[in-house]
């Protein structure tokens, strides 16, 4: 990271700085939104710059409203202001552009974010269902896989017999990774658990993964990668607060293009390497004796 001893920028120079991440941004194919611009000051200034462009080219003192009047400098059309029927509209779009129901993944590339519609609707099928209501589209609203996967009970994970950990099949939502984690933590990497809580991050743990040196570290849990999407932190929060993501399947590819910092860990994955599987059954294979002369 750049570090800038210098504080005090002139417009023309913030506009210069606006236009290079506009210029990022575009790379990545996302739009310029006021995260994806603190993520860019901070990782090449050392410092997030949006409240100085906020003062600095706000029309009155009262109302900081110098990102959207930056924007339009730059020749970039500022963020919409949603509402409930904004909304609608938008997802009817990306309905008709995709062919099918969106995801929060789509909607989330969209340039919307997942916090507005949570805010309007409360949650994203609802969103949708209304969508469908509105502009008269006779489909059924259909959960998501990984929904789908916690909402259907009955349907069983993949086996885990082959393991002496007591939990015989694959976790089929975030539970079921916290579990398996909590068996598994020392084979990956994590000699021990401090705790497990309802903050944000999730867990906090000591691990090894750097370089084998022993330091505290956060964890976040999640079903699959693609979850992330749904969670209502920032990018910002991630990368501050969380080391890393462990989830049963690594099914986002693009997460590190949006979370940089956060290294992604799929249980799944880890459990076909030989080495981990060697360390799980040496582990559990003295305390299995130990219970089968109990009993």
């Amino acid at each position: 990271m750049k570090q800038v001893i210098r504080q005090k920028y002139t417009n023309a120079e913030l506009l210069e700085i606006v236009k290079k991440a506009n210029e990022k941004a575009k790379a990545l194919s996302v739009p310029l939104s006021k995260r994806i611009f603190n993520e860019y000051c901070r990782l090449n200034y050392g410092s997030m710059l949006i409240g100085i462009i906020s003062k600095q080219f706000s029309i009155s003192a009262a109302q900081r409203d110098g990102w959207s009047a930056v924007l339009k400098q730059i020749g970039v059309e500022p963020p919409k202001k949603f509402s409930a029927e904004s909304i609608i509209d938008h997802l009817y779009k990306l309905y008709i552009e995709k062919g099918k129901q969106p995801t929060e993944e789509d909607i989330a590339k969209s340039g919307m974010s997942l916090s507005t519609v949570y805010r309007y609707f409360g949650k994203t099928s609802n969103a949708i269902k209304s969508m469908y209501e509105a502009k008269g589209v006779e489909q059924e609203y259909n959960l998501p896989s990984n929904v789908a996967a916690i909402r259907k009970l009955d349907r069983a994970g993949d086996s885990l017999r082959h393991l002496p950990i007591g939990l015989e099949e694959s976790p089929v939502n975030e539970q079921g990774v916290v579990l398996l984690f909590g068996k598994i933590h020392f084979a990956i990497g994590f000699p021990s658990i401090i705790k497990v809580q309802q903050d944000f991050p999730d867990c906090k743990a000591y691990s090894i993964r750097v370089r084998g040196q022993r330091h505290r570290a956060n964890i976040e849990f999640k079903f699959k990668s693609s979850s992330y999407y749904r969670s209502r932190r920032s990018a910002e929060q991630w990368e501050d607060k969380v080391n890393y993501l462990v989830c049963w399947e690594h099914d986002c590819k693009s997460f590190n293009q949006k979370i940089k910092f956060v290294q992604v860990i799929a249980l799944k994955d880890e459990l076909k390497k030989k080495e981990v599987i060697e360390v799980i059954k040496s582990h559990y294979s003295g305390k299995l004796q130990v219970v089968e002369e109990l009993i």
